[in-house]
Formats: structure tokens, sequence, C-alpha cells
């Protein structure tokens, strides 16, 4: 449509000044909106991979949990709890 509006004559783009100028701002709020949406997307994406640090921590800390403790020359400790 932009383009149509460039190949008319001086005269006929005068009828559709303003038409011209919605549709820059129609493209600027369309940049903005594509740029937020990009924004977004990494977002996710790095809540995402946040998520599965944090899963992967947990469980890693759990099978620790589950191991007795040693010495440097290999003696369990006997941890207590109060």
């Amino acid at each position: 449509m932009e383009q149509e509006i460039v190949s008319f004559s001086p005269e006929e783009q005068e009828h559709y000044v303003i038409f011209s100028q919605i549709l820059e701002v129609v493209k600027k709020m369309q940049e903005t909106l594509d740029a937020s949406d990009a924004e977004s997307r990494k977002r996710v994406y790095n809540m995402d991979q946040l998520e599965k640090c944090r899963q992967k921590y947990q469980e890693q800390t759990r099978l620790k949990m589950k191991e007795p403790m040693t010495s440097r020359r290999g003696r369990i400790f006997v941890s207590s709890c109060y």
C-alpha cells in the first residue's frame, strides 16, 4: 500500500497524507511489539534454563545427602541432627 501511495503524483499523494502518517505509526508500533516479543521469548527461555539448573542442583544435593560422609582416610562420620 505504501508503494502505491509513493507511485502517485504529488497532487494525488496529498489525499493520502494522513493515511501515510498512520502507516508510519503502525510500522513503529509493530517494531516495538516485535522487539517486546523477542525479549519475552528470551525471558521464557532463560526461566526454563534456570528451572532446569535448579532441579539439577536439587537432585545433586539429594544424592550428596544420601552418600555417607567420609574423611580423607576413608573413615565414615556419623552426623546427627539436633
